[in-house]
C-alpha cells in the first residue's frame, strides 16, 4: 500500500491595517514604487486652497492634518508630552516640542542624522505643512528655521492663536453669551452651530472641562426669531431637563 502526504499549504501573515500607511512596518523604502507613492501621498497638499494662518481657519486645518497623520502612519510624532498635537494643543508649548525633536533626530558619531521611522514621518508632515500653507501663513514662522513636522506645527499654532488665561476667558464668555451669537449670525442655525462647534473645540484644547453644555446652547436657539423653531426646542429643552 502505498502511503501519500497530506499537501501542506503555506499562507503568508497579513497585516491588517486601517491605512497603507500604517500598514508599512519598519522604515519607508524610498526605493520602492510603494514608498514613493506612500511619500506621495503623505506630502501633498490638504487643500486645494492653502491655509491663511487665521484663527477662524485653525480648526478644520488641524482637523485635515490630524486625518492626514492616521493616514500615513506617523503615529508616536503626534504626541508631545503625551498631548494630542492636534487637539490638545492649548496644554502645549514650543519648548516642550523642541525637547521631543531633539529626542525623535538622533546623530551618529559623524554628525549625520540616523534614519528612523519617527524621523521620516516628521519630514513627511514638515513637507505636508509647506505644500499645504500660504506664503502669509509660512511668514508667521519665517524666523524658526527647523525641519521637524511637529515643532514646526507648534511654532505656527502659538503665532495663530495667543496661548494664554485671556483666550479662555474669551471663549468662555462666547459660551455665555450665545443668544448674542444667534443675533451675529442673523438666525442662521447652521452658522449658529459651527461658532458652537468652534468654541467648544478651542476651549477642550486647552483642557478646559465643559460644565452644564446644553444649558447655553439653549439659551442662543431661544432667542431665534423663528417662533416654530423656538417651540421645537423649548419641546427638547423640556424633554432634556
Amino acid at each position: 500500500m502505498s502511503s501519500t502526504s497530506p499537501s501542506t499549504k503555506t499562507t503568508s501573515k497579513i497585516n491588517y491595517a486601517m491605512s497603507p500607511g500604517q500598514a508599512v512596518q519598519g522604515l519607508y523604502d524610498y526605493s520602492t514604487r510603494t514608498g514613493m507613492k506612500q511619500r506621495d501621498k503623505a506630502s501633498k497638499p490638504l487643500n486645494d486652497k492653502p491655509y491663511d494662518g487665521s484663527s477662524k481657519g485653525l480648526t478644520h486645518f488641524l482637523s485635515k492634518l490630524s486625518h492626514r497623520a492616521l493616514n500615513s502612519g506617523w503615529g508616536s510624532i503626534t504626541k508631545v508630552q503625551g498631548h494630542d498635537i492636534f487637539n490638545k494643543y492649548g496644554l502645549l508649548n514650543v519648548q516642550d516640542a523642541q525637547i521631543e525633536a531633539l529626542f525623535r533626530f538622533q546623530f551618529d558619531a559623524t554628525g549625520n542624522r540616523i534614519t528612523t521611522r519617527d524621523a521620516q514621518a516628521s519630514w513627511q508632515m514638515m513637507t505636508c505643512l509647506m505644500n499645504s500653507c500660504s506664503s502669509e501663513c509660512l511668514n508667521k514662522v519665517r524666523n524658526s528655521s527647523n525641519d521637524h513636522g511637529p515643532l514646526f506645527l507648534c511654532i505656527l499654532i502659538s503665532r495663530v492663536f495667543v496661548d494664554n488665561r485671556s483666550t479662555i476667558s474669551y471663549y468662555s464668555h462666547q459660551l455665555a453669551c450665545l443668544y448674542q451669537l444667534m443675533e451675529k449670525v442673523n438666525n442662521y442655525i447652521t452658522a449658529f452651530n459651527y461658532e458652537v462647534q468652534n468654541i467648544l473645540y478651542q476651549l477642550q484644547s486647552h483642557g478646559e472641562s465643559i460644565q452644564h453644555l446644553m444649558v447655553n446652547p439653549f439659551k442662543g436657539y431661544e432667542a431665534a426669531t423663528n417662533k416654530v423653531f423656538i417651540s421645537y426646542i423649548r419641546l427638547k429643552k423640556y424633554e432634556y431637563n
